[in-house]
């Protein structure tokens, strides 16, 4: 662009040198680097096909592979509170009952409420069985009446 005052500007001062084209080689490059760097960000990672328990792999029948399953516990940690002859924290075998937690926990103790948990239920490692004991309803107070 030519400036009447100051003459021509910088611009076309460097594309009259012999080396003028060097700025459009680099805006060019600094474009080109771009554009490829956003296509690359865009197009989706190629999964890994080496890996058989990648997720998203497909066997040679076309269907998808299920992820591997988690390993077994053979123990489970329990903590039995409330009204137990003896609480406190029991390791026992998988596939144990609340009852058998229970029995290990030295039965029920005087006043425990065994209507309110699920003895059949199966244990999980890291579970808190809590025995809670009977309710006694209070007796409703009876309106005293002063005669007179």
């Amino acid at each position: 662009m030519y400036d009447p005052i100051r003459g021509p500007s910088r611009v076309a001062r460097l594309k009259k040198r012999k080396g003028g084209g060097r700025l459009r080689f680099a805006g060019k490059a600094a474009f080109s680097l771009t554009v490829a760097l956003i296509l690359t960000l865009m197009i989706p990672a190629v999964p890994d096909l080496h890996n058989p328990f990648a997720p998203g792999i497909f066997s040679v029948s076309g269907h998808q592979q299920p992820p591997p399953a988690p390993p077994k516990i053979e123990h489970a940690v329990v903590y039995v509170s409330g009204a137990v002859a003896t609480p406190g924290v029991v390791q026992v075998p998988a596939g144990t009952t609340v009852a058998d937690i229970v029995q290990l926990a030295g039965g029920f103790a005087a006043g425990a409420d065994a209507a309110r948990i699920d003895l059949a239920k199966p244990v999980k490692d890291g579970m808190h069985i809590h025995v809670d004991k009977t309710v006694t309803p209070a007796k409703p107070a009876t309106p005293q009446v002063k005669k007179r």
